[in-house]
């Protein structure tokens, strides 16, 4: 515990000294660019909890202006898809207690797929249906039963599989999972029924004339 609190005194104290060498309140960006600081921002956010960054400016007594500049904005939101390991949505973005909300994006960088860009976030390659569907037939096989969400999970990297949530946005939300898991199985018995029309065909005798 006493060294949870010394790491939450440095940080605030290295936060106040980038403030004095800039003369204001710093943006993570502005932090991390910083060659005399030693802690990296998002771990910094990571210490305050839910408040992230603005929380831990607040306790370092260094204050904060009512309108966030565009750094900060995107600051907010790259530190919020470090958390979520991918592109955030709409969704993520209005519930994320550190951004702003999904409008001011759009009013200040004309759209939300604009400031992602801006933030550098990239966003995740397109994947067609039909490659969604053989994956989870592979992970199914694989498995020797139809996959659940934390299975996708567990085996995403390693085998090389789409991000789960654009299954979940592709099948419509609530609902989703099961919805592609009925499409696996009306994959694998396609695959089965033209497996036995096959075997049935190389086990024919061959005609006697």
């Amino acid at each position: 515990m006493a060294d949870c609190e010394d790491a939450r005194e440095r940080a605030l104290e290295e936060l106040r000294a980038c403030a004095q060498r800039l003369g204001r309140a710093p943006s993570m960006r502005q932090f991390r660019n910083d060659p005399a600081t030693t802690v990296h921002p998002q771990r910094i956010a990571r210490m305050f909890g839910s408040g992230g960054w603005n929380a831990a400016r607040r306790a370092a007594g260094l204050a904060i202006t009512a309108r966030r500049s565009d750094e900060q904005l995107l600051d907010a939101l790259t530190a919020l898809a470090a958390r979520l390991g991918r592109s955030p949505m709409v969704s993520d973005i209005a519930q994320d207690t550190d951004c702003a909300s999904p409008s001011l994006y759009v009013q200040r960088f004309g759209s939300l797929d604009a400031a992602r860009t801006r933030a550098g976030i990239v966003a995740d390659p397109p994947v067609d249906v039909e490659a969604m569907i053989d994956a989870g037939v592979r992970l199914a096989d694989h498995l020797g039963h139809l996959p659940s969400w934390s299975e996708w999970g567990a085996h995403r990297i390693r085998m090389r599989l789409p991000s789960e949530w654009k299954i979940y946005r592709r099948w419509g939300g609530e609902g989703a999972w099961d919805r592609f898991c009925y499409e696996i199985l009306e994959r694998q018995g396609q695959s089965s029924s033209s497996a036995r029309r096959r075997d049935s065909g190389a086990a024919r005798p061959a005609s006697v004339g």
